[in-house]
C-alpha cells in the first residue's frame, strides 16, 4: 500500500461473510499488527497492544486510525472481480466476461492474472488506486468455507 508518497506491506488474512467481516492483519516479517472485525453493529479495531478503536463504518475507522479512507464496504465485490451495486463511471471487460478495468466510487481498479477455483474465475491480484491511495491485493488461494 502507498499513501502520500509512504508505502507499506503487509499480509492479511480476511473471513468475508455476507453480514460479517474478520481481518487479520500482519506485518512484512508475519507478526499480527491488528484485528479488524465487522458485524451489523459497527466496525472494532483491536491494535497490537490491546487497544480498540469502534466506529459505525469501515471507512470512517481507517480514516480515523490510518488518515486515509479504505475501500472495505466495496471491497468484498471487488475482490472477485466485480462492481458494487453503485454507479461505474467506466470499465473494460476481456473475451471471456471478466472484469478488466473499472472505475467506482472514486476508485480506478484494475485486475489480473485470473484463476478458476472451482468452476469460477476469481482474480489473483487486484490494484486499486485513489486520490490518497493505492493498494494492491496479491491472493495467494482463495477458500470457501461453508457454515
Amino acid at each position: 500500500m502507498v499513501t502520500q508518497k509512504q508505502g507499506f506491506s503487509g499480509g492479511i488474512d480476511w473471513q468475508h461473510a455476507s453480514d460479517s467481516d474478520n481481518i487479520e492483519v500482519y506485518s512484512p516479517v508475519g507478526g499480527k499488527v491488528a484485528n479488524i472485525s465487522k458485524s451489523p453493529s459497527g466496525v472494532t479495531l483491536i491494535k497490537q497492544d490491546g487497544q480498540k478503536v469502534h466506529a459505525q463504518d469501515a471507512e470512517s475507522l481507517t480514516e480515523t486510525t490510518l488518515g486515509f479512507r479504505l475501500p472495505l464496504t466495496g471491497l468484498s465485490d471487488w475482490a472477485i472481480g466485480k462492481p458494487t451495486a453503485s454507479n461505474i463511471a467506466s470499465s473494460s471487460w476481456d473475451d471471456n466476461g471478466r472484469l478488466l478495468t473499472m472505475k467506482q466510487d472514486g476508485w480506478d481498479i484494475s485486475y489480473e492474472n485470473y484463476a478458476d477455483v472451482n468452476g469460477i474465475s476469481l482474480p489473483g491480484k487486484v490494484v486499486l488506486k485513489s486520490e490518497k491511495v493505492n493498494l494492491k491485493l496479491l491472493i495467494e488461494n482463495w477458500i470457501e468455507v461453508s457454515h
